[in-house]
């Protein structure tokens, strides 16, 4: 085995002060160290600033960093994906990505937040959710299932001031054979999964994963679509095409986030 190229994203969020949210994500790889911060208000997930900073690039090219004043009242949601392109455009790529990470994560959080957001109970939130989300995996679009509830899952922290935590990785290897394997693994605060590519010819030749934890039976059924990846080019999977290959609403919305991540760190070491 010989290695090529490894990557983490270390996302977190915790509250800064009564009312307000700070997530932070931070990438640490091979050529890369950046990060990104959003503060917002918790109530409504109002973005109140944010802001990245690049401290290592390849050949510094990219070094540098700077406040985002047109995410200022931007609501933190699931739908500020286009807000967030829009801001950074001009930026590159990572800068959008750290952006969004640290998006994802105060969606996450809420969880913890649920009082602040207007829901009386959880019940009612969880029950949001099932309402608002169908199609987006699994255990949000199979109406039929009957597993446990999310907070049966979660832990409680109403005592902390730490609401949620999520650690991607990837490391690219070359094999004995030839092919070149990508290994990735996803821990966040309620999940934990992890996924083999690998890749030859610029062609995925084989791909496999498998859950330690999720927040209900159904969702590690979702592994076995993985295998469709196998036979498909690189430059045929996007993000969108990720998700819809290993399963769209049937599979696992954090899988194809991982396989994204894994995707992208294979085309930093320049062998896509």
């Amino acid at each position: 085995m010989s290695l090529l190229y490894h990557s983490n994203i270390f996302t977190t969020v915790t509250r800064s002060c009564p009312g307000e949210l700070l997530a932070r994500s931070t990438l640490l790889s091979t050529g890369w160290e950046a990060t990104a911060s959003i503060n917002a208000l918790s109530a409504t997930f109002v973005i109140t600033d944010a802001c990245w900073d690049i401290c290592r690039s390849p050949g510094g090219a990219h070094n540098g960093g700077r406040v985002v004043p047109a995410l200022a009242g931007v609501a933190a949601g699931l739908g500020s994906g286009p807000a967030l392109r829009a801001a950074a455009r001009d930026e590159g790529d990572l800068p959008y990505r750290l952006l969004a990470e640290c998006v994802k994560g105060i969606v996450q959080s809420e969880t913890y937040l649920f009082r602040e957001r207007g829901y009386p109970d959880a019940a009612t939130y969880e029950k949001s959710w099932k309402e608002n989300y169908t199609g987006s995996c699994r255990r949000y679009s199979d109406s039929t299932h009957q597993g446990r509830s999310w907070y049966e899952h979660v832990a409680d922290r109403a005592w902390s001031d730490f609401l949620f935590s999520r650690v991607k990785t990837a490391t690219v290897t070359a094999g004995a054979d030839g092919a070149l394997h990508i290994d990735g693994s996803f821990t966040d605060s309620f999940h934990g999964l992890g996924a083999r590519l690998s890749v030859l010819g610029g062609v995925v030749t084989a791909a496999q994963g498998g859950f330690l934890r999720a927040p209900d039976d159904i969702c590690t059924e979702s592994a076995a679509a993985l295998a469709a990846l196998a036979g498909v080019p690189l430059t045929s999977l996007g993000r969108e095409q990720i998700f819809r290959t290993i399963g769209g609403e049937q599979g696992c919305v954090h899988m194809a986030d991982l396989i994204t991540h894994m995707l992208q760190t294979f085309a930093e070491t320049g062998r896509g």
